[in-house]
């Protein structure tokens, strides 16, 4: 897992490829975490993304042009290995690629900025 930095005047911040997760948010000036640390004793996450659902589907299943696919709660995001394709300012670009999880989708690109 790779992760990748991003800052300016007031801000610096983490994001994780595992499920682009934003893992780190401090305040520049105060010094302070405005993220929980993702200590496994409580919770291992940090600020998760909930895609394509947020919460749980009925049986854990949904239907989409007649085919039955599974699928997790709060979706698959949040468990999949993202690439940085490119950084532009303040701004990253992660992709996910290839998955076979959700119908006819073959790639979701989140911008962090």
């Amino acid at each position: 897992m790779a992760v990748y930095q991003l800052e300016n005047e007031h801000i610096y911040l983490e994001v994780a490829s595992h499920g682009a997760e934003l893992v780190r948010l401090v305040g520049k000036k105060t010094k302070k975490e405005y993220l929980f640390d993702g200590d496994p004793k409580y919770w291992k996450r940090h600020s998760p993304i909930l895609f394509p659902f947020v919460g749980g589907v009925k049986n854990k299943e949904y239907r989409y042009n007649g085919k039955t696919y599974t699928m997790t709660q709060h979706g698959f995001a949040r468990d999949m290995e993202f690439t940085l394709d490119s950084r532009c300012g303040f701004q990253l670009y992660l992709t996910r690629r290839q998955w076979k999880i959700i119908h006819s989708h073959s790639v979701l690109r989140l911008v962090i900025s």
